[in-house]
């Protein structure tokens, strides 16, 4: 009887366990697109450091995007991923010495909602012109 109570408890857990994970097929793109942006930036502003060589992040969100991540939309996604490090100005801090930021400002720009609705505002025009607005 208790083997019973357990395989069922067992069985109502997995049931409920599959039941909350996110399933590969529904990966938002919209969220790749800005991450890569993010990732894009920082690679930018720190002049491809070492740490990036080493570092599978873009190959990553490449793949989970199903490669489009190229022709228009990756051409615009690199142009603001350079925006933003073009933006980025130098402390006016006397202790910081006219240092940047970097990260703690592209940070920001990614948390910041206004500034991704009116990327992904333009993500799905460029996406809807290549015939990619399904995907």
């Amino acid at each position: 009887m208790r083997h019973i109570f357990f395989i069922s408890m067992l069985m109502i857990t997995i049931s409920t366990s599959s039941c909350m994970t996110k399933h590969t097929g529904s990966i938002n793109k919209n969220e790749i697109y800005l991450d890569y942006i993010f990732y894009k930036s920082l690679e930018l502003a720190y002049n491809n450091d070492t740490i990036f060589n080493k570092d599978a992040s873009a190959s990553a969100l490449m793949d989970l995007s199903g490669f489009t991540i190229i022709e228009e939309l990756g051409d615009y996604l690199n142009i603001e991923a350079e925006r933003r490090v073009n933006e980025l100005e130098p402390s006016e801090y006397p202790d910081y010495v006219r240092k940047k930021f970097i990260f703690y400002d592209l940070l920001k720009s990614y948390n910041d909602e206004k500034l991704s609705k009116k990327i992904l505002k333009e993500i799905k025009a460029i996406r809807k012109k290549e015939g990619t607005e399904r995907m």
